[in-house]
């Protein structure tokens, strides 16, 4: 998937957690004529709002994903 300056990756789970928030990390790789680069954005979503996991690129970058994992560190099933 490759995502470009206007597009961006969001997760929001269905319903509330019931004690702890899953955890994400994204690894990807931003190109451009001249070389590219890599990177990776982590953190927790929150609830039923809507979490940004993977940024828009600048301008000058297309950002190719490599791999989204979301781990469950909840007591309960939760649907992302």
């Amino acid at each position: 998937m490759i995502l470009t300056s206007t597009q961006k990756i969001q997760a929001i789970l269905a319903g509330a957690v019931a004690a702890t928030q899953p955890s994400y990390r994204c690894d990807f790789k931003d190109v451009r004529a001249d070389g590219e680069q890599f990177g990776n954005e982590a953190g927790s979503l929150n609830g039923v709002t809507a979490v940004d996991i993977i940024d828009a690129p600048n301008a000058i970058w297309n950002r190719e994903v490599l791999g989204m994992f979301i781990y469950n560190a909840d007591t309960a099933n939760v649907t992302v």
